[in-house]
């Protein structure tokens, strides 16, 4: 099982103090190429989570993160048992601090979006079930096991940290 982190930078409502819009990035190379992804990739050897999504983040797309600003929220577990060399152990991260100019790079063309407009039909099929959670700062650990496609779930198990947990 391969471990990689998500880093999604955020702009809040200082007013409601909600999430209203999101970095995400169109994938241009790689796995899940074609799809509207997270910011972030492998952790390498000898790496923490932190120290993976710090890099990936400046790798991607030019931004630079602070380990003391990142904020984790989800540990995920998405499971291909008709191609278990995409299994994954994700750590995904929010944070409202960064520096640097957002570019694109051949391996991802970024996109500022409004969480209210955010292409869930264009992502992986567990997005919307736990990225909704996680704009809402609420702290998750989930499984999704894909059907035999590769592209639709024949499972989900979501638990938010403290309070429910639902199983489909």
């Amino acid at each position: 099982m391969r471990h990689a982190t998500l880093c999604f930078p955020i702009r809040v409502n200082t007013a409601s103090g909600t999430v209203s819009e999101i970095l995400l990035a169109e994938k241009k190379s790689g796995f899940g190429k074609g799809k509207i992804v997270g910011i972030g990739g492998g952790i390498e050897s000898g790496e923490t989570a932190l120290q993976a999504v710090v890099r990936e983040t400046r790798e991607e797309c030019h931004l630079s993160v602070c380990v003391v600003d990142l904020q984790p929220m989800a540990k995920l577990i998405f499971d291909f048992p008709y191609r278990p060399g995409w299994n994954h152990l994700v750590e995904a991260f929010l944070t409202e601090v960064w520096t640097g100019n957002l570019t694109e790079t051949a391996e991802v063309k970024p996109i500022w979006l409004a969480v209210s407009k955010i292409p869930y039909h264009k992502m992986w099929a567990d997005a919307r079930h736990w990225l909704p959670l996680v704009l809402e700062r609420q702290q998750i650990t989930a499984s999704f096991t894909y059907n035999s496609d590769n592209q639709t779930l024949a499972s989900i198990d979501i638990e938010v940290l403290g309070l429910r947990s639902y199983r489909i």
